[in-house]
């Protein structure tokens, strides 16, 4: 079988294998600047970081890449006894492939641990925890926002030594689907702090809705909250976003909307369901916020 004779021209074959790392590189250079911000806490500092972590990792793949092109067009052209000495050029490449692809690997790992960590809320102190140890970090909070934490995670199991009274707030009569439910009305920071703590029964007809005066995404989790609960997110407008589980005393805070959100309502478990309620069905929350005042 004939070689094709070396003659500095374009390797087909050296192009096809190493252009899906430039392509990829090209990518996270130029457009990590778009991701948006998964941080309910700190999230422009935190997506900054995010920011810079990709457009490093876009330069090491394009470097990558065109060292691997390099390497097997100038290994192949030596195949063509006219091709000469290969020089010092392509032994320091060769040299220069493993430690590029394992940094190119370190920093996508890196960068899919700080997005889960923004996906959960952990904020800036995550990020910053994963970037300088790379170990993981925990926060907390009773069916409620999460905040960052200095401290260990406590058990997904934890059980609370005492037994304080859950609280009694004012309800309203709101119609979910085809059912109506009466919801305590949790609008200040305390009262959605608390949430559904320490209570040990709800009727299939009660719940709790909690209104935020801002808009943004949010992360929850079940600290002392015994009752199983359908967590449902509503958009401005009061149409369904998403519904997420609680699982009792469960202290991650794996509960979380897929877009912005200010009100929260939260149901026994399957009466999202039961209700018949859907993603983009609207819910007139107007009883509730009759009786509120949102701080």
């Amino acid at each position: 079988m004939s070689r094709v004779r070396y003659d500095g021209s374009v390797d087909l074959i050296a192009v096809v294998m190493s252009l899906p790392i430039v392509l990829a590189g090209a990518w996270y250079a130029f457009n990590a600047g778009s991701i948006r911000s998964l941080a309910e806490i700190d999230g422009e500092r935190a997506n900054a970081i995010r920011v810079r972590l990709r457009r490093v990792n876009g330069a090491v793949m394009l470097v990558l890449g065109f060292v691997f092109y390099f390497v097997i067009a100038r290994t192949r052209a030596l195949g063509d006894e006219s091709a000469g000495g290969a020089g010092w050029l392509l032994p320091l490449a060769v040299l220069s492939i493993v430690p590029l692809f394992l940094l190119m690997l370190l920093l996508v790992w890196l960068d899919w641990r700080m997005t889960r960590r923004l996906r959960r809320g952990f904020g800036l102190a995550g990020v910053l925890v994963t970037m300088l140890t790379i170990t993981g970090c925990g926060d907390g909070g009773a069916l409620s926002e999460t905040t960052a934490s200095d401290e260990p995670p406590p058990s997904p199991a934890y059980v609370p030594t005492t037994r304080p009274e859950p609280q009694n707030l004012p309800t309203a009569d709101v119609v979910i689907g085809d059912r109506t439910y009466t919801l305590m009305v949790a609008d200040d920071p305390d009262e959605r702090a608390t949430g559904l703590m320490h209570r040990r029964e709800m009727a299939d007809n009660e719940g709790m809705i909690f209104l935020f005066k801002e808009t943004t995404l949010r992360n929850f989790y079940m600290k002392d909250t015994y009752v199983p609960l359908d967590v449902l997110f509503l958009d401005d407008e009061g149409r369904l976003i998403n519904v997420d589980e609680g699982r009792p005393l469960d202290d991650r805070p794996t509960i979380r909307s897929d877009a912005p959100t200010r009100t929260v309502i939260e149901l026994r478990r399957g009466q999202a369901d039961a209700a018949g309620i859907q993603t983009d069905d609207a819910i007139d929350i107007a009883p509730a916020l009759e009786i509120a005042d949102v701080q």
